[in-house]
């Protein structure tokens, strides 16, 4: 149960807490401190991700503009295929968080511990069912959208990239 209360403590405590100090001396609350971490994380990760893909490309055709203008086709029709099933997964993992929101309310106002609940045991103890419910949640998000066709879209771009190397004639 301590190592529970201990993951427990890990996933709520504020992210910018660390370093109050910085966010009061760049007049910045420590939420938005977050927000805006996390926008420049994505910011960055869909950059790196862009980079990587045209590295990518690159590598399999060989530097071959038409093998690049296949592949590239078959690149879009893969992410056409998974964004349905990236768009339910997310759905279903807002509902989890949503669901998570609701108890933790319930069990802060339940314990009454104010403003100072991220390290009451009491609140923590209450809010360990709904940690594992929302894990166990997630991790059905997953395997429902893992169900839901990655497979199939795998297979499909697969067999697309074959064409591309049938249909190019190589030098």
């Amino acid at each position: 149960m301590k190592k529970l209360l201990c993951l427990s403590v890990l996933f709520l405590m504020p992210f910018c807490s660390a370093s109050p100090a910085l966010a009061e001396n760049s007049g910045v609350s420590p939420s938005a401190c977050v927000r805006e971490a996390k926008a420049a994380r994505k910011l960055a990760v869909d950059a790196a991700k862009q980079d990587f893909d045209a590295a990518k490309l690159s590598c399999r055709t060989g530097g071959d503009e038409e093998l690049g203008a296949c592949f590239g086709s078959c690149e879009n029709e893969r992410k056409e295929c998974l964004d349905p099933i990236h768009d339910a997964s997310k759905e279903c993992g807002r509902n989890c968080q949503e669901n998570f929101r609701i108890a933790r309310l319930e069990c802060k106002s339940s314990v009454g511990c104010g403003s100072a609940c991220d390290t009451n045991e009491q609140f923590l103890q209450c809010l360990a069912p709904a940690l594992l419910t929302r894990f166990s949640c997630n991790a059905g998000c997953r395997a429902q959208a893992n169900a839901a066709g990655r497979a199939a879209c795998k297979a499909a771009f697969r067999s697309c990239i074959q064409t591309c190397k049938s249909q190019v004639p190589r030098d």
